[in-house]
């Protein structure tokens, strides 16, 4: 019994999910060169929907492009994608990821998952503040790779991943 009902919250709590023609969906504000990295898409559910990471870059927290940090020093960490799909159905974005070194393992940083819930379709963007590590040696390169998550209804409609670098100096 108790996995019934564990099942029919889920199958609630991912109904809730689907929005009211007409209503509109949430931004979270944010303000390198971008690799796409081939998509994953989702099983088909009779939903149709897609997420494009259109843009990836690094900066200061004031926001201004930046593509050399110091170590210890700020960052930031930005993605703009585009979500496409039927204006009647609301989606949940979710993004997460991780900057590390270039060489070798000498410093990874986790990027922590972030949502944003009942997007309709339209340009989005999310960013991450964080610190490059007093253990990434200097004059030395780094990665960012985001990857980003569309459901609907509580299912995977759609991902997306990208990479960008940026210099320790």
């Amino acid at each position: 019994m108790h996995r019934n009902l564990v099942k029919l919250f889920t199958t609630v709590a991912a109904v809730l999910l689907v929005s009211v023609p007409g209503s509109s969906g949430g931004v979270a504000e944010a303000d390198g060169g971008l690799t796409a990295i081939p998509d994953v898409a989702g099983a088909d559910i009779g939903v149709s929907g897609g997420i494009d990471i259109t843009d990836l870059w690094t900066s200061d927290l004031d926001g201004n492009r930046k593509r050399r940090f110091s170590p210890g020093e700020p960052v930031r960490y930005n993605v703009m994608f585009d979500v496409t799909g039927d204006n009647e159905t609301t989606y949940k974005v979710q993004g997460s990821g991780k900057a590390k070194s270039a060489r070798g393992d000498t410093w990874k940083t986790k990027i922590p998952g972030q949502a944003l819930k009942r997007v309709s379709p339209g340009e989005y963007s999310m960013s991450w503040d964080s610190t490059v590590p007093n253990a990434a040696i200097s004059k030395t390169g780094a990665r960012l790779v985001i990857r980003t998550k569309l459901r609907s209804v509580g299912r995977k409609v759609d991902t997306d991943r990208a990479l960008t670098k940026f210099r320790v100096k």
